[in-house]
């Protein structure tokens, strides 16, 4: 003869799924990008640069090995670094990523956009594609901004 599970069996197996269910629906995304954006450049300029944040959490080591962009011949990693008392950019075959937040910011880590196919203003979405160490990769909307000083 079997017996229907008592209501005490129902009521814990019910609240092993609700946990199950929560932990699986509140963990945050293993890897995003924030604040992407391209400064925008005058006319006819044939170099651009893009900025983010990566947000890399739960994480294995990684390291993002390129991107790539429809608008754009090409998309390099950058680093300015400062050589005595000169600045100068220095292209990265990888970036790792460290901590929970790496920025690619103005004067520091940055994105560098090649050969646009036509003119890129403020207020355009540019897709990039990043790609990672592990093969996955990541699609970003990068808004163009115009942060010239205003007179």
């Amino acid at each position: 003869m079997t017996r229907a599970p008592g209501a005490f069996a129902v009521r814990a197996s019910l609240l092993v799924l609700a946990c199950v269910l929560l932990a699986a629906c509140s963990r945050e995304p293993v890897l995003e990008v924030e604040e992407a954006w391209i400064r925008e450049a005058p006319e006819g300029a044939t170099v651009l640069a893009g900025y983010m944040r990566i947000v890399h959490r739960h994480g294995e080591a990684l390291e993002l090995v390129g991107a790539e962009s429809p608008h754009f011949s090409r998309v390099e990693l950058h680093a300015t670094r400062t050589d005595g008392e000169r600045m100068r950019m220095e292209q990265l075959d990888t970036v790792e990523l460290s901590g929970d937040v790496t920025r690619f910011e103005p004067g520091g880590l940055h994105l560098m956009l090649m050969s646009p196919d036509g003119e890129v203003r403020a207020g355009d979405l540019i897709p990039v594609r990043l790609h990672f160490s592990d093969g996955r990769t990541l699609d970003a909307d990068f808004e163009v901004r115009d942060v010239r000083p205003r007179r």
